[in-house]
């Protein structure tokens, strides 16, 4: 009589308790085909599997209207700890204290703050987020240029977006010129506040040394003359320049532009 062996069932594995590796790829999958949108915070509710797997894949964040960011910041850091990109809306607390714990995150290239209570004390530790390459700080009316002497620091900075940031004048575009990797400058409605001083064509004077600019936005930076597009003439790498609200730049001013460094997108709006 034959023996016969009954093999032993393979480990069945349900949906929710896919390996991690496949439900990576799952993801990646969908992303490329943009068939289907994955929201990782729906995923971390389906279990403590699919909840462990869906932090570690967050690599992007937003946060809005958080008074209370700095007694967060350190559990943010700890849990997720692949973020890649931090964007900061309309925060009231003092942001100092939780941008320090933001050194541990060593895949952070982008940070983002929009109207947000930003002091240049908060952006000393910013400073050292040496890994940034995007950094904006949009309507952060508290930044001076003593708060750029800190973004300088940024070795591998690549984008600079300082949009409304009133009290940024010709001394902070000085501090600026140490970016030597800097692709794409926002500068409108910078300068606007008097007793700090306005953007001139003086600070344009020390824009042309970044020789790898690409995009300089300019609108409403209304001390601007023909002499400062002289300047901007200079960046032989200028692709982009945006001039709307510069009524002190002629006609004159902007063919001496587009004669030099031939912008293909070169936006004066009205003037």
């Amino acid at each position: 009589m034959s023996t016969m062996y009954k093999q032993d069932p393979e480990p069945y594995v349900d949906w929710g308790h896919l390996p991690l590796n496949i439900l990576a790829e799952v993801k990646s999958a969908l992303d490329a085909s943009q068939a289907v949108s994955i929201t990782l915070t729906s995923a971390r509710l389906v279990n403590r599997h699919w909840n462990r797997w869906a932090t570690d894949e967050v690599m992007f964040m937003n946060l809005s209207r958080d008074s209370h960011l700095n007694s967060r910041m350190d559990a943010i850091v700890k849990r997720f700890t692949r973020l890649q990109a931090l964007s900061l809306r309309r925060c009231t607390d003092d942001m100092g204290p939780g941008l320090r714990a933001l050194k541990e995150l060593r895949h952070l290239w982008r940070m983002e703050f929009k109207y947000c209570e930003m002091t240049d004390a908060a952006l000393a530790d910013v400073g050292c987020l040496t890994s940034l390459k995007t950094l904006a700080l949009t309507g952060c009316w508290g930044i001076t240029c003593q708060g750029l002497e800190s973004v300088s620091r940024l070795p591998s900075l690549t984008h600079l977006d300082l949009r409304g940031s009133e009290k940024v004048t010709d001394r902070g575009l000085r501090a600026l010129c140490r970016l030597k990797n800097l692709t794409s400058l926002g500068l409108r409605g910078c300068g606007w506040s008097a007793e700090c001083g306005l953007i001139t064509d003086e600070g344009l004077a020390h824009v042309t040394s970044l020789a790898s600019l690409a995009r300089l936005d300019l609108c409403w930076c209304g001390e601007i003359t023909d002499e400062g597009m002289s300047q901007v003439a200079e960046l032989k790498s200028l692709a982009q320049l945006s001039l709307h609200g510069c009524r002190k730049v002629t006609d004159r001013g902007i063919e001496r532009v587009r004669q030099s460094v031939l912008p293909r997108r070169l936006s004066t709006g009205w003037r």
